[in-house]
């Protein structure tokens, strides 16, 4: 975390929530308001931050792919491509063997990218730089290397035309590895069911800057994103806090601080027991699996209420728990659905449970 943060235990009610809450999910525009913002409250130069994401982009690059690896930049002319030519620069710099292409197709280039073009031309170090002011020149590409994709960022408002179509088929069918920058070039940050998968760059990786973007999260854009890393830059806390989202992103340290501490002596029975109904003929494994989340969870008892001859099952999967097929006790929260089925005693049984109990109660799958 960027900043100090308060234990769990010096939070309560709402005020936790909050806290856990903090990793938001902004949509694209709300992510360059936060980058102004950073730039207005840090403050730091636009071309400065732009330095920062691409030492970040390089640091993870380094510990994946090692300098005998060659290396092809394929930059555009927005500030994606201003990211491109700063990483070529740096990686050069570490003695990898950059080739790099700009595609200057419109004459005008941000104002970041204009600055590394400027920087890259007389580093020596880079191998070769090329611009291109047609779509139809093809970058040479080795089969045994690796593409870093900079044309496009998260910037775009709009599916590209099909003039890109030559150029993306080019990168998308060779053999090199690619890794995006920030947004594999093409695909849009939120919405994408009107996008063409012919102009969308399939990255085997990608580096995106301090936040997931809303279409990582959707399956079908996984041919595009490859494996995903976030990369923390530093954009500015109270920024983020102000500007509200409807998405949050949860992540493995914010559940972790839901767990919460056990004196050196507690015992089981000191964390609360459970009854799952669950399974049903053909189905004990949702029974398994939903017994074994439950103890995963950190509760001190659990109960498996189980058909007559699913019993044998759970006991040699699950031999923490305690089973029974009928009967009940008294439990501080019930589980009911995974594997029941939906027939007429599956009913009877939910409504059942429903009418009984007057504690926690989570229903789930046939529930």
């Amino acid at each position: 975390m960027c900043f100090c943060c308060p234990k769990p235990d010096e939070l309560s009610g709402w005020m936790f929530l909050l806290y856990i809450c903090k990793m938001k999910l902004f949509t694209t525009d709300k992510i360059k308001l936060i980058d102004q913002g950073t730039i207005e409250n840090e403050p730091v130069a636009s071309v400065d931050l732009m330095e920062r994401a691409s030492q970040a982009f390089v640091d993870t690059f380094s510990r994946h792919f090692d300098i005998s690896v060659p290396v092809t930049v394929i930059a555009g002319q927005g500030n994606n491509g201003g990211d491109a030519l700063s990483i070529a620069r740096l990686l050069a710099a570490m003695n990898y063997r950059v080739n790099v292409y700009l595609y200057h197709t419109s004459g005008k280039l941000s104002a970041g990218c204009m600055v590394n073009r400027e920087r890259i031309i007389y580093n020596k170090q880079v191998v070769s730089y090329t611009e291109y002011t047609s779509l139809n020149e093809l970058p040479g590409l080795d089969s045994c290397g690796v593409v870093i994709d900079g044309l496009f960022g998260s910037g775009l408002s709009r599916p590209l035309s099909d003039e890109y179509i030559p150029l993306f088929r080019h990168i998308n069918q060779s053999e090199a590895r690619v890794v995006a920058i920030d947004v594999p070039s093409g695909l849009l940050g939120e919405d994408n069911t009107q996008n063409n998968p012919e102009t969308i760059i399939r990255a085997d990786y990608t580096y995106t800057f301090q936040f997931p973007k809303i279409a990582f999260l959707f399956a079908e854009n996984e041919l595009y994103t490859g494996r995903l890393e976030i990369l923390d830059i530093g954009l500015d806390a109270r920024t983020t806090g102000r500007i509200e989202s409807p998405y949050v992103y949860t992540e493995k340290k914010d559940i972790a601080l839901l767990l919460k501490k056990r004196r050196r002596f507690a015992h089981k029975g000191d964390f609360g027991h459970a009854l799952l109904v669950a399974g049903s003929r053909g189905k004990m494994g949702a029974a398994v699996l939903a017994a074994r989340a439950c103890l995963r969870t950190g509760v001190g008892l659990l109960t498996l209420k189980v058909p007559v001859d699913g019993i044998p099952v759970v006991q040699v999967a699950v031999p923490e728990a305690m089973v029974e097929s009928a009967g009940g006790g008294a439990y501080d929260f019930t589980g009911i659905g995974p594997g029941i089925g939906v027939s007429k005693e599956s009913r009877e049984l939910l409504l059942h449970v429903l009418n009984k109990s007057d504690k926690p109660l989570v229903l789930d799958a046939d529930a």
